[in-house]
C-alpha cells in the first residue's frame, strides 16, 4: 500500500511541476489529463474512506473548472493559443486539484496508520499483562530459590524467565516507537487540511474577483468612418 501511495504521488508532482511551464492548449490539455490519471489511481486505493471520496470529489470539480477555462480561453482568441489570464486560471485549478488530491492520499494512508495503531495498542496491552505475569513468576521463582538454594532446576526456569523478559521488554519498546510514528503522521495530516482549507479560500476570493471582471465588462459599438462627400 505504501509504494502504491508514493507511486501516485510522484505522478501528482510530474503532472503539478509542468502546470505553467506553457500556455499551449495541448499541453494544458495533457496535464488535466495526466491529473485525471492521479485521481483515478487514487481512487483504487480509497477502500471505503467518506473524507478521501469528499477530497477526489474536490479534485474532479478542479479539473471540470481547469477544463472549463481552457474551453473558454480557446473560444476567446479562436486560434487555439492561451492567454495568460486563462493559464493563470488553470494553473490555480490545478492547484486546488493537487491539494485535494495529495490530501486524499494522506486520508488514505492516515486511515492505514489508524489501523495498525489499533492492532499495536491491543498487541501492547498483551505484551504488557505479559510482563505483568513472568514478574509475578519471577517474584515466586525468586521465593522458591530462597526456600531451595540448591535447586538447579528452579534456577535455570529463572533464566529462561529473564530472556523472556528482555524480548519482551525490547517488543514494548519496538511498539512505543511505532506509537510516536503514528501520532507524527496525525500532525502531518492536520498541516495538510490546514493548508487545504487556506487555498479553498484563496480559490473562492480569485473567483469573486473574476466574476466582477466580467460582470462591468460590455461590448463596445464599433466606430464608423466618416463618409467622403
Amino acid at each position: 500500500m505504501a509504494r502504491l501511495i508514493s507511486s501516485t504521488v510522484l505522478m501528482i508532482l510530474v503532472w503539478s511541476s509542468t502546470v505553467f511551464a506553457a500556455v499551449t492548449s495541448v499541453q494544458l490539455r495533457g496535464q488535466i489529463d495526466a491529473a485525471r490519471v492521479a485521481i483515478d489511481a487514487t481512487a483504487s486505493k480509497v477502500e471505503g474512506s467518506k473524507e478521501a471520496l469528499a477530497d477526489l470529489a474536490q479534485a474532479r470539480n478542479g479539473v471540470a473548472a481547469a477544463e472549463e477555462s481552457l474551453k473558454a480561453g480557446k473560444s476567446m482568441f479562436g486560434f487555439g493559443d492561451i492567454g495568460p489570464d486563462t493559464a493563470k486560471e488553470v494553473k490555480q485549478a490545478m492547484e486546488l486539484v493537487e491539494i485535494a488530491t495529495a490530501s486524499a492520499l494522506s486520508r488514505i494512508e492516515f486511515t492505514r496508520a489508524t489501523a495498525e495503531l489499533d492492532a499495536i495498542e491491543k498487541q501492547y496491552t498483551l505484551v504488557t499483562a505479559k510482563l505483568k505475569i513472568f514478574d509475578e513468576r519471577k517474584a515466586e521463582l525468586v521465593r522458591l530459590r530462597q526456600e531451595a538454594a540448591s535447586s538447579q532446576a528452579t534456577t535455570k526456569e529463572n533464566e529462561e524467565l529473564k530472556g523472556e523478559k528482555a524480548a519482551l521488554t525490547a517488543q514494548v519498546g519496538q511498539l512505543t516507537a511505532e506509537l510516536h510514528k503514528t501520532e507524527k503522521l496525525k500532525t502531518e495530516q492536520a498541516e495538510l487540511m490546514r493548508k487545504l482549507e487556506e487555498l479553498k479560500g484563496e480559490n473562492s476570493r480569485l473567483t469573486g474577483q473574476a466574476e466582477k471582471l466580467r460582470g462591468t465588462t460590455a461590448p463596445q459599438t464599433p466606430v464608423q468612418p466618416p463618409k467622403s462627400n
